[in-house]
């Protein structure tokens, strides 16, 4: 069965606490929905910060560029399922 939401992402980073108000900012200034995901990682809760989501990889990879430059330069497409 075909994902109709997508599973494509950009991840603009992994945070011990919450992403800073001025990061979530800029996302929603520059036009983009994002996702916060929280999970464990050796018993401490990690944050990772997603721009999307995407159907087509493609479609992620298209606005990486853009993403690098205007908001994180280290950002990387993610897929999660």
């Amino acid at each position: 069965q075909v994902p109709t939401i997508g599973t494509y992402y950009v991840q603009v980073g992994s945070f011990s606490e919450q992403p800073s108000d001025d990061l979530l900012y800029k996302i929603r200034r520059a036009g983009y929905h994002y996702k916060i995901i929280k999970f464990p990682i050796n018993g401490k809760q990690v944050s990772k910060l997603l721009i999307g989501p995407y159907r087509k990889r493609s479609d992620a990879v298209n606005l990486l560029a853009h993403i690098k430059e205007q908001i994180q330069k280290d950002a990387f497409i993610a897929e999660i399922r």
